[in-house]
């Protein structure tokens, strides 16, 4: 009989911490915010700079193609991710950022430098800028700054480095 009764009044306790929890997740919001404070909204929320999400090691990356292979690469959808820089490739094979996003695929995921290489190479040729200004105007400054990065370290990997 006591060992019903400890069963009940242990059910009763966790009952009871359940509806105060409940409870105050509805109105706790309420005794946080004054009359005057805006809603808490989604909409509301800013991030600072630095805590963007990172695509490629960078933040200011803009292009939903890009943003969607690093989120797939992000949450290790690795197949994924070959997929979208694939289908990224063959319908604008003039972009240095598709080039430069399958290379990352190939390199960090597969490990086939040969063929990062290849296409770091070719996103090398489409941002062949001769000043930094003209980097900055034609808006693939993310890319040929990723490409040239990029470049250095597989060539220092496959043992390809300036003495």
């Amino acid at each position: 009989m006591t060992m019903r009764r400890r069963q009940i009044g242990n059910l009763a306790r966790v009952k009871f911490s359940k509806i105060i929890t409940l409870l105050l997740c509805f109105y706790i919001p309420d005794f946080l915010y004054g009359q005057d404070d805006p809603p808490l909204s989604i909409d509301n929320i800013e991030l600072p700079e630095n805590l963007l999400p990172l695509c490629f090691g960078i933040s200011d990356i803009n292009e939903l193609r890009a943003l969607a292979i690093c989120d797939a690469l992000n949450i290790g959808q690795n197949v994924k991710a070959r997929e979208l820089s694939e289908q990224w490739l063959r319908s604008e094979p003039n972009s240095p950022g598709a080039q430069f996003a399958l290379a990352e695929v190939l390199l960090t995921i597969e490990g086939n430098m040969p063929r990062a290489l290849y296409h770091l190479n070719r996103a090398e040729e489409l941002t062949n800028y001769e000043t930094p200004e003209e980097a900055f105007n034609s808006g693939n400054v993310q890319w040929h700054y990723l490409t040239l990065s990029q470049l250095s370290y597989v060539h220092q990997l496959m043992g390809h480095q300036l003495t």
